[in-house]
């Protein structure tokens, strides 16, 4: 199965929250966008969406194996953050923002938080203010 770029890199960050189910979402982006980086640490609004799907689907793998858990993640149930990811991806597939790393940080920002420090719940009624004003 073929998956769009926005919801092949939802797969991705979905399943690795499962594996980090204490971690808020903007502190998961943060640390997916220190993993991307090539020695030079770089903001998760720097990143280019496939690089942070990669930089999550490997350490995801390496992190299952790590923890001696099995089976294939694709198969899984939907994760922890699916709610939230669904809400910012509508609003973000109607910003057209080109990097959803950026989206995301200006998003917590409008919350009056830093995307390490948001809270989800903030993004998720941040994001669904964004569609409906889009409507």
């Amino acid at each position: 199965m073929i998956l769009s770029p926005w919801n092949s890199l939802k797969s991705s960050i979905d399943h690795l929250s499962e594996l980090y189910p204490d971690m808020r979402l903007g502190q998961l982006l943060e640390m997916v966008a220190l993993l991307s980086s090539e020695g030079v640490p770089v903001g998760v609004a720097e990143v280019e969406d496939d690089r942070l799907r990669d930089a999550a689907e490997a350490h995801a793998r390496g992190r299952r194996r790590r923890l001696e858990i099995e089976g294939d993640p694709e198969s899984a149930r939907r994760g922890p953050k699916a709610e939230l990811l669904d809400a910012l991806g509508q609003a973000y597939q109607n910003q057209g923002d080109r990097r959803f790393g950026r989206f995301v940080e200006r998003l917590a920002a409008a919350t009056g938080s830093r995307l390490y420090d948001v809270e989800d719940e903030q993004l998720i009624a941040a994001a669904r203010g964004l569609d409906v004003g889009m409507r």
